[in-house]
């Protein structure tokens, strides 16, 4: 558990271990995505809660969303939000500035952030990449859902457009996978470092969010967004690298 009450479950794949990129669509010319290989790293239980988030200097005003009790997920957060909470947890947990992962540049009031250069092989602490989160989304499973292919069972383990009443709530109510993460669907869609296809200054964004319908709430669904982009049903959890 962290300084800021986050709780890391420890992923060790066995050598070799990659995740595959997501398929192009049904006729499309371009070739599959590379394959990606997963190191051992720990990730947060739960997405990073407002109570937590808004510890961090750097936390905007506007950080809350719809539901701003302390224990709902942050929301309306850029990558560039969440990078700069990385860094400060980082910080806090006692690790020293050149492990820090992210070089952030700040703007004119010396708060809000502007820019961010991702700085591979670092300790600190970090947004997981596209492929840490979908390896401990699935934990283990084959399926389209680590409860199944089908959506039947989604109100037990998600948060979504179905049964959110139009709002997230408090990280850790409903189910959670087979490696103790919860609200790998739903809630709020989580920033990760892009890991497939994008452009320039892009991340991802996965998991659904409370707004999505039951279909989109599934391992691979993706979305491709300009980092400085925020929105009430987008927040994070954070990850960072362990030894072999």
């Amino acid at each position: 558990t962290t300084s800021d009450g986050e709780t890391l479950a420890i992923s060790r794949p066995p050598a070799g271990t990659v995740v595959e990129g997501p398929v192009p669509p049904s006729g499309a010319a371009a070739a599959p995505p590379a394959a990606i290989p997963i190191s051992p790293y720990a990730i947060s239980t739960t997405e990073v809660t407002v109570g937590q988030f808004r510890r961090c200097p750097s936390a905007r005003p506007r950080s809350g969303g719809p539901a701003a009790e302390p224990d709902c997920p942050a929301s309306d957060v850029s990558f560039l939000d969440a990078a700069a909470y990385c860094n400060w947890l980082t910080e806090r947990e006692g690790f020293a500035p050149t492990e820090w992962c992210y070089e952030l540049t700040y703007g004119e009031d010396g708060r809000e952030v502007k820019a961010v250069k991702v700085i591979p092989g670092r300790a600190g602490y970090r947004l997981p990449t596209e492929a840490e989160w979908e390896y401990a989304c699935r934990a283990g499973t084959g399926t389209v859902r680590y409860f199944g292919d089908e959506t039947g069972d989604l109100c037990a383990h998600a948060w979504f457009y179905g049964n959110s009443d139009g709002r997230s709530w408090p990280v850790g109510l409903l189910r959670p996978n087979p490696w103790g993460l919860f609200d790998v669907y739903g809630n709020v869609s989580e920033w990760c470092e892009r890991s497939w296809g994008g452009g320039p200054s892009t991340e991802a964004l996965r998991g659904g969010s409370w707004r999505h319908a039951a279909a989109g709430q599934r391992a691979d669904a993706r979305v491709v967004s300009p980092r400085p982009f925020y929105d009430t049903n987008i927040g994070f959890r954070v990850a960072r690298s362990l030894k072999q």
